[in-house]
């Protein structure tokens, strides 16, 4: 599965970490705006942001668990 592939809005588990996948969004960097694959970091984890080439990589090269309920 690709990191494209997941779901907006699904808890995933990195690095031990939670986190909840947003998709592509624009973010602010330092005087300018950039589209990320952005995952929402849960219990004050900070947010993750990739380039966009990472949503064309498979989640176990990320480390990347999908939450199941």
């Amino acid at each position: 599965m690709k990191v494209k592939d997941i779901k907006l809005n699904e808890e995933v588990t990195m690095n031990g970490f939670k986190y909840i996948y947003k998709g592509v969004n624009k973010i602010r960097m330092s005087g300018y705006w950039v589209q990320k694959v952005v995952f929402k970091g849960l219990e004050n984890v900070p947010d993750k942001h990739f380039d966009l080439p990472v949503g064309n990589k498979d989640i176990k090269d990320l480390k990347i668990e999908i939450e199941t309920q």
